[in-house]
């Protein structure tokens, strides 16, 4: 026990300190633009082609609790997948999920290196999600590649699945309003929802009624044959349960560690999405 415990805490102070170098080696500049990498992309053969099954998970609130329910009803499934989310609290390779683990530090370390050589100027988060991109890209025995969002998404460097499986967005608010112009939630959701996929599965968690509208103006003309707006499932409160129903039939669900409404809804979405 006390040998894993050491070893547990090497591997972190390992993947701090090359947190820390990245940090000044890479700009932590928030910076959206899509073009540094799709180079970086196109020079590495374009291996985002390859990750299986790409799912994006996009919104203003709850795309870590979507994503990780989402995940753990698939490995219920006897599926494996691979994931990138994003922050870490203390732990760099907490980011990367490989179908059975986190990334290895010595994974890590060559994914980096690989991008260094690229010579293209990225910034950190380039950094990291290319890191992702290479690892994923080599799993053969995967069902899904679960991938959260960044800043936005138009300019976000977690956009270059042309057909990805399905693009769930979770609540959309007024967060970040000093990125975009004019600073209105109606440029918050064009910035997220208006640059989804045209060939996809969409699915739109539950939002307040304003913010839906405004999603569904903005989709219209999205040509994608299947876009389900927070509806077809919902959650009820029984006591100290909730009941998540849809067309498929009801399931109870009971977590002492769940206490927000707004998280139900979340494992809700995951449920509708892990059951089509």
């Amino acid at each position: 026990m006390n040998n894993n415990i050491t070893k547990q805490k090497t591997l972190i102070l390992q993947s701090q300190k090359i947190y820390t170098k990245l940090q000044k080696q890479y700009s932590r500049k928030i910076d959206l633009d899509l073009k540094r990498v799709n180079l970086a992309l196109r020079k590495l053969g374009n291996i985002h082609k390859n990750i299986k099954n790409p799912i994006n998970i996009i919104g203003s609130d709850g795309k870590y609790s979507t994503l990780k329910s989402l995940q753990y009803f698939i490995e219920a499934n006897k599926k494996k997948v691979s994931a990138y989310t994003s922050p870490h609290l203390y732990d760099l390779r907490h980011r990367f999920w490989l179908k059975n683990n986190f990334i290895s530090i010595k994974e890590l370390e060559k994914n980096i290196k690989i991008i260094r050589k690229l010579k293209v100027r990225l910034t950190l988060f380039e950094v990291l999600t290319l890191a992702y991109y290479i690892s994923a890209s080599k799993l053969k025995d995967v069902s899904y590649s679960l991938v959260e969002a960044g800043l936005m998404f138009s300019g976000d460097c977690t956009r270059v699945f042309k057909n990805p499986k399905c693009q769930i967005v979770t609540n959309i608010n007024k967060q970040h309003l000093e990125w975009v112009n004019p600073k209105t939630i109606n440029e918050i959701c064009r910035q997220k929802v208006g640059y989804l996929s045209t060939n996809t599965t969409i699915y739109i968690g539950k939002q307040d009624n304003k913010t839906m509208k405004i999603i569904k103006r903005i989709l219209k003309n999205n040509p994608s044959k299947q876009i389900y707006y927070g509806s077809g499932w919902i959650i009820k409160r029984s006591g100290n349960k909730r009941i998540y129903s849809d067309k498929r039939g009801k399931i109870v669900l009971k977590s002492k560690k769940i206490i927000s409404d707004a998280l139900w809804e979340n494992v809700g979405l995951a449920i509708r999405v892990a059951r089509d």
